[in-house]
C-alpha cells in the first residue's frame, strides 16, 4: 500500500476531497510540511531520527532517501545473506507500522510516543513476526535487542515450519530489576521443547529489586490466565530471587507493611493447582532480564501470547 501511494495520510485524504484545512493537512510530527507518505515515513525529522536509530540496531547507516521508492531500493539492496534478509526486511516493515500506528495514536489520541518506546515497539514486533515464521531457538534473544544481524544462532531455512508446542509443561523465566531511574519487569513462558509462547514487559513502582520480581511473577500469572493456559499444563515458574522465593514459600517471613501485594500474589496463585517456583540465579543476558531492562524504560506494561 506505501509503494502504491495508498496510506491515507492527510494528503492522501484531502486529493480524495475530504474537507481539511490548510493547519489540518500538516504533519502531525513537525507541523511544518504537508503529510503525504514521503513526508511522513522518509523526510520528516522525526522519521529521520527514528530510522538513524533503526539502523544502528543493524549496524547500518541510513542513507536518507529522498522518496519512498528510494527507500524500498536501499532496503532490497542491503547486502545480508538469507536468512538474515528477511529478517531485515520483516523488521523494515515492523518499523513502518510501528511508525503508523504512532501516528494515528497521536491524531486520535492525542498519546505522544517517545523515541525509547518506538523503537522498543517496533523490535517487540518484528521479534512476533520472526516467530511467526520460523523456530525461535534459531535465535539469541540476548543479541536481538542490541545487534539484531548477529542474533541468528543457525543457518535454518527461515520459512520451516515452527514444532509443535506440548501443552504438557510451560516454564515462566521471570526477572525484575530496580535502578535509581526507574524498575521493570519481565518474563518470558516457554513451552516443553524450550520455544517461547508469552512474553511480558513493563515498569513497576516499587522500593526494591526483591520487590520488582515479586510484580514478575504477578505479571506472569496474570499472563496465564489471560492467555489461557492456567489448566492446560503444569506451570514453573523460575524466580532469580531467592528472598522472594521465600516469601512465596513462608508467609511468615514476608515484610508486614506489604500485604496488600502479597494477598493478590496469593490469590492468583490459588488460583493455579499445578505450579511450582524455583529459584534460578540471574543471567544479565536471558530475555527475562532484557525485557525487565527495556520494561524500566517504558510507560505501560506490554503482554503478548501466540
Amino acid at each position: 500500500m506505501l509503494k502504491l501511494n495508498r496510506i491515507p495520510t492527510k494528503a492522501f485524504l484531502k486529493n480524495r476531497g475530504v474537507n481539511l484545512d490548510e493547519n489540518s493537512v500538516l504533519c502531525s510530527w513537525c507541523g511544518v510540511v504537508e503529510e503525504d507518505s514521503n513526508h511522513l515515513f522518509i523526510s520528516c525529522r522525526f522519521s529521520v531520527f527514528f530510522w538513524k536509530q533503526f539502523c544502528n540496531w543493524w549496524k547500518l547507516i541510513w542513507p536518507s532517501p529522498r522518496d519512498i521508492d528510494s527507500r524500498y531500493e536501499f532496503c532490497f539492496q542491503v547486502q545480508l545473506a538469507f536468512p538474515v534478509k528477511m529478517v531485515w526486511l520483516l523488521s523494515v516493515a515492523a518499523a513502518l507500522w510501528s511508525l503508523w500506528i504512532a501516528r494515528n495514536e497521536k491524531i486520535f489520541q492525542g498519546k505522544i510516543t517517545n523515541f525509547k518506546d518506538l523503537i522498543f515497539q517496533t523490535k517487540m514486533r518484528a521479534l512476533l513476526s520472526c516467530k511467526a515464521f520460523k523456530d525461535s531457538d534459531s535465535l539469541d534473544h540476548s543479541l536481538w535487542w542490541l545487534n539484531l544481524s548477529h542474533c541468528l544462532l543457525t543457518q535454518q531455512s527461515f520459512l520451516e515450519n515452527s514444532k509443535a508446542i506440548s501443552r504438557e509443561y510451560v516454564t515462566f523465566h521471570v526477572a525484575g530489576i530496580f535502578k535509581l531511574d526507574g524498575a521493570g519487569c519481565g518474563g518470558t513462558l516457554h513451552s516443553k521443547e524450550g520455544h517461547i509462547i508469552a512474553l511480558f514487559s513493563g515498569p513497576v513502582q516499587v522500593v526494591s529489586s526483591h520487590f520488582a520480581v515479586m510484580e514478575a511473577v504477578k505479571c506472569a500469572l496474570e499472563v496465564l490466565f489471560e492467555s489461557n493456559w492456567v489448566g492446560k499444563a503444569t506451570l514453573k515458574v523460575e524466580l532469580q530471587s531467592q528472598v522472594v522465593l521465600n516469601w512465596i514459600m513462608s508467609p511468615s517471613l514476608r515484610p508486614g507493611k506489604n500485604w496488600e501485594a502479597f494477598e493478590s500474589l496469593d490469590k492468583l496463585t490459588s488460583s493455579i493447582i499445578n505450579i511450582q517456583f524455583v529459584y534460578r540465579r540471574r543471567e544479565r543476558t536471558s530475555m527475562a532480564d532484557v525485557l525487565a531492562n527495556m520494561g524500566s524504560q517504558r510507560t505501560e506494561i506490554l503482554k503478548a501470547w501466540w
